[in-house]
């Protein structure tokens, strides 16, 4: 299990030092971290200060609607945190109860059963909104938290190939934000001679909170394609690129 670490700038998942494996390897006990009420009460203290702010701004200001929408992230982050504590002080006591059983585990009562196994469901279903938080904390840059971007996928070297992959790479994005829900628009293309496109260009819009911009400028720099081209009269392997 991952060990949640905070300092006072940024909130992170951290993997356990090998130190920290033996001593967990050690233990028949699943308790809480130390760091996870203390990171609890941060976010609490935190939200109870953004409020304090919101409460003296002028309703509909620009300052009023930014500190609402940071006390909204807070308040998701400390709801997210309070449910893993709880559920992992739940799990401890649980496997407590059946460390202090002296017969076999094959023997335990299957009201301990029940509650390994509820203790189990509720730790799995809570790891989804973790791992989003450990990526979201991963958005420092400046424009991160932005819910647009400006989407544009340009053929490099590689002539009708090029232009191909580039309606290839168009499709595979397009089917992604609708994954997400993400709506598209501005959608401009300057099509190939042959076939596919020479440029692909859109607007994409998420949510508040979904990061678009963030998530999406990983994908930033050319994208290599390599494949028996069905474009070359003699069968040959190329090599082409487009560029995001």
């Amino acid at each position: 299990m991952e060990r949640i670490t905070t300092t006072a700038s940024e909130i992170y998942l951290s993997r356990p030092s090998a130190e920290d494996s033996e001593a967990a390897s050690s233990s028949s006990k699943l308790t809480a971290s130390p760091s996870l009420p203390g990171l609890v009460e941060l976010l609490s203290r935190e939200s109870e200060s953004l409020e304090m702010d919101l409460s003296v701004l002028k309703v509909g200001s620009e300052a009023s609607i930014k500190a609402m929408r940071n006390l909204s992230k807070m308040q998701g982050l400390l709801a997210d945190f309070e449910a893993w504590r709880d559920a992992v002080e739940d799990a401890g006591a649980v496997l407590e109860i059946a460390s202090d059983t002296s017969s076999p585990s094959s023997s335990l009562s299957s009201d301990v059963l029940e509650m390994l196994d509820e203790s189990i469901s509720t730790l799995s279903s809570l790891q989804p909104s973790l791992d989003l938080r450990s990526v979201e904390s991963s958005f420092k840059g400046k424009y991160d938290d932005r819910p647009s971007c400006r989407f544009l996928i340009t053929a490099g070297a590689g002539g009708t190939e090029a232009c191909d992959w580039v309606g290839m790479l168009a499709r595979m994005y397009l089917s992604y934000f609708n994954s997400k829900g993400w709506s598209v628009s501005g959608d401009s293309r300057a099509p190939g001679d042959v076939t596919g496109y020479r440029s692909v260009e859109f607007v994409v819009t998420g949510g508040e909170g979904e990061h678009v911009y963030g998530r999406m400028k990983g994908e930033k720099g050319a994208h290599r394609l390599v494949r028996i081209s069905p474009f070359n009269s003699q069968g040959k392997r190329m090599t082409t690129f487009a560029g995001v």
